[in-house]
């Protein structure tokens, strides 16, 4: 069983989510420099994860939420696209999500898993998402 407990938000994901955000989407991740997560604040992360948490315990698939900084003006979606099981049964949901920072907008799609200790980000190898028909 391979999940992969990376941060969405460091992979530059306006997701998950629900993931151990990082404060801070630097320190030494010069690849991030130039991305949306790289230009969020701490309080972008936790809006954020509200969303994420709320787009993924909903039990609607599709889910769609919003969110929003006014301080900062860092928005995006969560949206939640199919909902299937993993290989060994963990529910899981395939999410598009889309963030806007300073500028910046990033699109994603991802796989996560509620695991143990909650919804984690997953290599396609726990769990690949069945195609869409």
């Amino acid at each position: 069983m391979k999940a992969v407990k990376c941060s969405l938000a460091v992979l530059g994901l306006s997701a998950a989510m629900i993931l151990s955000a990082p404060a801070h989407a630097g320190g030494g991740l010069l690849f991030l420099s130039d991305t949306a997560a790289a230009r969020m604040t701490n309080d972008d992360f936790t809006a954020m994860t509200k969303a994420a948490v709320e787009a993924l315990n909903d039990p609607a698939v599709p889910s769609m939420k919003v969110w929003t900084n006014p301080k900062t003006g860092a928005g995006g979606t969560i949206k939640t696209v199919q909902a299937f099981a993993a290989k060994t049964g963990e529910p899981c949901k395939l999410v598009d999500h889309n963030t806007q920072a300073k500028g910046l907008t990033h699109d994603a799609t991802s796989t996560v898993c509620k695991l143990k200790d909650g919804w984690k980000l997953v290599s396609e190898d726990f769990a690949k998402a069945p195609a869409a028909k």
